[in-house]
Formats: structure tokens, sequence, C-alpha cells
């Protein structure tokens, strides 16, 4: 997973207290237990928050779920963390699961989509609907363009809209990621430390 992704961070210290009573031969399997728990863990909160998706998304087919990844644990790493997140390619996701203001790069207005634009069944907005190939197209009508701040193309006899042209949007939080990995985390992380606790002592003898 690349950046702009929304990032969940599971550190392993509170797995850590209360181990002062284990040897230092069971101190060396921690590290794998860990970074095994916490890769279990991430992936069951993938798996919920991919079903989740339909409650706040319109999903037309499945490969919308893949929007959702994780990212295992390394056991040579401090801390010891695993991630859940958004694919480069939904990176549109990250403001509907923290919400906030989008503004323009470098002095350009921000394009909103109107209903005439239709996403992709996997939630994207096809290239040919994409404001940089709307502004090439003939069919474009410069002057809404440049006075009102409208994306439009004449279609026939009529004007279809299809983006509006401003200097930001606030765009409100609908997509409660950070609570359902959360929600998974207390559910499970426990629960697969000490399976994975167990697995590595028997492994090691």
């Amino acid at each position: 997973m690349s950046s702009p992704r929304v990032l969940i961070r599971v550190d392993a210290g509170e797995l850590l207290k209360g181990v002062d009573r284990f040897d230092a031969w069971a101190r060396n399997q921690l590290p794998f237990a860990t970074a095994a728990a916490l890769t279990d863990t991430a992936r069951d909160a993938t798996a919920h928050v991919r079903d989740g998706l339909v409650e706040h998304f319109t999903v037309r087919n499945l490969g919308f779920r893949n929007a959702v990844q994780y990212q295992g644990a390394d056991k040579r790493a401090r801390p010891i963390e695993a991630r859940v997140g958004t694919a480069e390619w939904a990176s549109f996701l990250t403001l509907q699961a923290l919400g906030g203001t989008k503004r323009g790069a470098r002095g350009h207005r921000v394009s909103v989509p109107t209903a005439a634009v239709k996403r992709t069944a996997g939630g994207r907005i096809p290239k040919r609907l994409r404001p940089r190939t709307l502004r090439e197209s003939r069919r474009l009508l410069v002057g809404v363009l440049e006075r009102r701040g409208l994306i439009a193309l004449q279609v026939g006899r009529s004007v279809r809209v299809f983006f509006t042209l401003v200097s930001s949007a606030r765009i409100p939080k609908r997509w409660p990621l950070g609570e359902e990995v959360s929600d998974t985390v207390a559910a499970r992380l426990g629960e697969h430390f000490g399976k994975r606790l167990r697995q590595a002592l028997e492994t090691s003898r």
C-alpha cells in the first residue's frame, strides 16, 4: 500500500506486559508470536471492513472489496506493527474515512462530480468521464466552464453538467474504518497472540 492511505497502527507494547516470569528462552519467541498475531488480526480486520463496505457505499461488484488491504507485521521491526489501509487506486476513500477539506492542488479548483458521472463497478470514475478527458472534448462548453465553474458538454440539444469546480469541498466522515479495525483488534488480538505464542514455544523445543 502506498500513500495516501488510511493507516491503523497496532502497537504490541501491551502484549509484552506481565511476561517477567518468562525465561530468556521464552522471550526469544515473543517477536515471532507478536508479529504473527498482529498479521492474523490485520487479516481479520481487513475481511471485516470489506464485508461492511456495502453498508456505506454502493458496491456493484466484489472487486471494490480489494480497496481495503493489509500489510503484515515484521518480527524484526520496532515497534512491531501491522497496517490496514486503502489501495493507491482507492485513495478517494481516505477522506471518506477521516473527513476533512479537499482543496485543489497548485491553485486549481476541486472537481466535484454530479449525478451524470457514473462510476465503474469498482468505484472508479471511468477515464472517459474524468475532468481532464472532458476538458479535451470538442463538445466542452468553454464559456460555461469559465464563468460558472462547471465542466459541461453539449449532448444533442441539451447541456449535461459533469463536474462543478470549487475552491474547496468539505468531505464528511461517512466510513468508520478506524472503528471497525479497532473493534476487530479488541476482539481477536488476544486470542491470536495466545495461539501464536503456544505455537512458537512448541516449535522451538
